[in-house]
C-alpha cells in the first residue's frame, strides 16, 4: 500500500513538474514579447514627439541670446515678432525665447522631478505668451510646444495629459500638412505610443497606421531629399509599433507582416547589426513561434544567431587592435 502511495505521488509530482515547465515556457513567450509595449515607450523606439521636434527644428531664434544684456529687453516684449519667411506667420520673439530656454532646462534637467516640472512650466507659458501674437490652431511653433510637453508628460508618467498634447499637435499638423507630411507623421507616431501608454491598442493601432501611411507620402515625393532619410527611418519605427501593438491584440498575421517589413526597412538604412534591427528580428521571431510557424523561426533564429556572432568577432579584433596599439606604445622607447 505504501508502495501505490508512493508511486502515485511520485506521479503526480513529475505531472506537476511537467505542467509547471509548460506554463513557464509559455510565460516567457508572452512575458518578453509584449514586454514590447515598452518598447514602445522606450525613447530610442518611440522617440516622443519632443525628442523628434527637437532634432529636426530650424531655429527661429533665440538658443540663449535671451541672457544677453543687448537683447533681453527686446525679446521680454511681446511685440516683437519673428517670421520664418514671407508665408508664414509671425511667431513671439518672447514665445521663441521662452520654448529655447525650455528645451534647454528639459535636456540638461530632464532626470530630475524639478527640472521636468520648470520645463513644463515654461513651455505653458511660451503657449500663453505665442497666443498674444498668432492663432495657436494652425502655428508652427505651438504644435513645437505640444509636442514638447507630449514628451514631459511621458516622462513624468502623466499620460492623460501626454495624449491631450499629442492630439493638439496631429490637429495643428493637420492643419498644415500641405507644409510638411513628415511632421503630421512624427505626431501621429507619437500620438499612437500615447495610445498604447492608457491602453487604447485598438486605437493606437489605427494612428500607427495613419503614422505609417504618412511616412510612405514623404518617401514617394523625391523632392524631399535629406528628409527622406528620417522618414525612412521612422517608417521602420511606426511599423515596429504597430507591430508590437498588433501582437499585443492577438492579430498575429497582422504584425508579422509589420515586422518584417520594418526588418527590411532597418536592414537596408541601419545595417544587420543595429540594436533596433536586432530588437525588431527578436519580436519577428516571437511572432513566427506564436503562429506556429517553426521553420520561419528556426531560420529568423539562425540569422540572429549569425548576426551576433559576426559582432562578436568584430568586437574580439577590435579588443586585440586596440590591445596590440598599447602594447606598441609601451614598447616604444622614449625620449630620455
Amino acid at each position: 500500500t505504501h508502495l501505490i502511495i508512493a508511486s502515485i505521488c511520485m506521479i503526480d509530482f513529475y505531472f506537476i513538474i511537467l505542467v509547471s515547465v509548460f506554463l513557464i515556457q509559455l510565460f516567457i513567450i508572452f512575458f518578453f514579447f509584449f514586454q514590447a509595449e515598452d518598447g514602445i515607450r522606450d525613447a530610442q523606439e518611440s522617440r516622443g514627439l519632443g525628442d523628434v521636434y527637437k532634432r529636426q527644428q530650424r531655429a527661429l531664434a533665440g538658443h540663449g541670446m535671451e541672457d544677453r544684456a543687448d537683447v533681453s529687453a527686446a525679446l521680454r516684449d511681446v511685440r516683437l515678432v519673428i517670421t520664418e519667411g514671407e508665408d508664414q506667420q509671425p511667431v513671439s520673439g518672447l514665445a521663441v525665447a521662452q520654448f529655447n530656454r525650455a528645451n534647454a532646462i528639459s535636456q540638461l534637467l530632464s532626470s530630475t522631478e524639478t527640472g521636468l516640472s520648470d520645463a513644463k512650466a515654461l513651455y505653458l507659458q511660451t503657449l500663453d505668451t505665442e497666443s498674444q501674437v498668432a492663432d495657436l490652431a494652425t502655428d508652427p511653433l505651438a504644435a513645437k510646444v505640444h509636442a514638447a510637453l507630449c514628451s514631459i508628460c511621458q516622462a513624468g508618467n502623466e499620460f492623460d495629459e501626454a495624449l491631450e498634447h499629442a492630439q493638439k499637435a496631429v490637429d495643428i499638423d493637420v492643419a498644415l500638412a500641405d507644409d510638411s507630411h513628415h511632421q503630421l507623421a512624427m505626431s501621429l507616431n507619437a500620438l499612437a505610443t500615447c495610445y498604447a501608454h492608457v491602453g487604447q491598442d485598438e486605437q493606437s493601432a489605427v494612428e500607427y497606421e495613419r503614422a505609417v501611411e504618412e511616412y510612405r507620402v514623404v518617401l514617394a515625393n523625391p523632392q524631399n531629399g535629406d528628409e527622406s532619410h528620417y522618414a525612412s527611418e521612422g517608417l521602420s519605427m511606426a511599423l515596429s509599433n504597430r507591430g508590437m501593438v498588433l501582437a499585443k491584440l492577438k492579430r498575429l498575421e497582422e504584425a508579422k507582416s509589420m515586422f518584417e517589413e520594418s526588418v527590411s526597412q532597418r536592414e537596408s538604412g541601419m545595417g544587420r547589426g543595429h540594436e533596433s534591427t536586432l530588437r525588431t528580428l527578436r519580436h519577428l521571431l516571437q511572432v513566427y513561434e506564436l503562429l506556429g510557424d517553426q521553420e520561419a523561426a528556426d531560420r529568423t533564429e539562425a540569422k540572429l544567431a549569425g548576426i551576433e556572432n559576426e559582432l562578436a568577432e568584430d568586437q574580439q579584433v577590435l579588443e586585440a587592435a586596440n590591445a596590440g596599439h598599447l602594447m606598441a606604445d609601451r614598447l616604444e622607447p622614449k625620449a630620455p
